[in-house]
This record gives structure tokens, sequence and C-alpha cells, in this order.
């Protein structure tokens, strides 16, 4: 269980990085305990909060996303990147969602800058010398 201080902590940094975000901290106390087995703070180490954070309101925009007038079925929530697009007789075409490459999470500010975090805190292999 997460400390009260900790929660906290994610809150203040989430109104820093997402003004915009306009649900109260209650709200977000939600999102922080449904999201937060999926952030390792051994991973993450003096990051933890930071990319708690990213990743929390990644999912609350998500949600607003989904929330909005098209709901579930807004096509940008799971659509791949736009390759090209034709303004008479409206055409789009998309790219197809590779798994490894696209992830949900590069569909918002936040999710890219969480996997940015994600990649700096990716342990560097072993190198060894040649005896």
């Amino acid at each position: 269980m997460m400390s009260e201080e900790l929660i906290n902590k994610v809150i203040n940094k989430i109104r820093v990085i997402a003004p915009k975000i306009d649900i109260d901290d209650e709200q977000i106390k939600e999102y922080i305990e449904l999201y937060s087995d999926f952030v390792s703070e051994k991973y993450f180490g003096k990051f933890y909060e930071k990319a708690l954070a990213f990743f929390i309101a990644h999912y609350i925009t998500l949600d607003n996303i989904a929330n909005n007038e098209n709901g579930a079925l807004d096509s940008s929530i799971i659509a791949g990147k736009v390759i090209s697009e034709k303004e008479g007789d409206l055409s789009r075409t998309y790219a197809q969602n590779n798994i490894e490459n696209e992830s949900i999470l590069n569909k918002t500010y936040y999710g890219i800058r969480y996997l940015d975090l994600q990649k700096m805190c990716k342990p560097l292999g072993i190198m060894r010398k040649k005896p």
C-alpha cells in the first residue's frame, strides 16, 4: 500500500505536468490505486514519482477521450499513426499498429514522456573486456 505522502507527491506532480486535467484529488487517488501496480518503483528508482505521474495523467487523458461524444468508439485511441489524408471525399489512411513499436502509451503526450523515462532508466548491457 502506498503512503499518503507518496500519493500527495504524485498528485502534486500531476497538477504540474497536466494542469488541464480537471478532476479532484480523490478521483486522482482512485486512478493511482488502480494503476500504480503497472509502474515499478524498483525499475524507475528516483524517477518513480515522476513516472507514476505521467502514467496516471496518460490514463486520465485516455478516459477523457473515451468519454467524449464518440465514447469508446473514438478511433484515435486505437488507430495507428495517420500516414495519408485526402480532403475531397474525405479519406484517411492509418498505419497498422505494430504491438512492439506502437503502444497505447504513444497516444498522449504523458504516455510518451512515460516511455522516455522508461528508456532513460533501461539498464545498459554489461560490457566485458576480452582477456
